[in-house]
């Protein structure tokens, strides 16, 4: 599917800003805004379509990442991008978004966390509506960027992630380890209590 994406807009290290509201649900792609980034000050709407792996790469030939580099260091570089699609939906239906360099994503305007440390695999439970559902992806991090979306059907109300946590173990010890395991509910109902 195409992606729509605008950007780069300046960010702060540890803040993280919401995007404007204009940008939630069915954007203007005409519409330029204001980045301090930009060589002109203005930056406006692109596409980008996923190659062939489902990863979408996305460039900013005119900004000049080197010179901000070597004046401001890994701070003036520092960015957010927001990338922007519908999907339709024939019916309210879970799903999972898999999230692969996504700091945070946003589903019909609702926030949901993504993967701040954008290189492991994360999966979100969310509920698609029927129609058009706007997913507003919210991209971090220094220079250009790159992310991969996906959306899985649920195969079970539980599921567990293979993100597992083990103590390393010394050869002769004994006794009793705990072990990390991530455990996704993908309903909208607690299942235990």
């Amino acid at each position: 599917s195409l992606w729509h994406y605008i950007g780069p807009f300046s960010a702060g290290a540890r803040e993280r800003v919401a995007p404007p509201a204009e940008f939630l649900v069915s954007p203007d792609f005409s519409k330029r805004h204001r980045s301090i980034l930009a060589p002109e000050g203005w930056v406006g709407w692109h596409g980008a379509e996923p190659d062939s792996t489902g990863w979408v790469s996305i460039g900013f030939k005119h900004i000049p990442w080197d010179t901000l580099m070597d004046i401001y260091g890994y701070a003036g570089i520092l960015n957010t991008t927001y990338a922007y699609c519908e999907i339709e939906s024939d019916c309210r239906r879970r799903a999972l978004v898999a999230t692969r360099r996504i700091g945070s994503f946003y589903l019909n305007g609702v926030p949901f966390p993504g993967n701040p440390y954008r290189d492991s695999f994360v999966m979100v439970p969310v509920i698609l509506q029927p129609g058009k559902n706007s997913f507003l992806l919210s991209l971090g991090g220094f220079g250009d960027h790159r992310f991969r979306f996906e959306l899985i059907p649920p195969t079970a109300s539980v599921i567990t992630l293979k993100d597992f946590t083990v103590p390393d173990l010394i050869k002769g010890e004994s006794g009793k380890f705990a072990v990390g395991i991530p455990v996704v509910n993908t309903t909208n109902r607690c299942l235990y209590t």
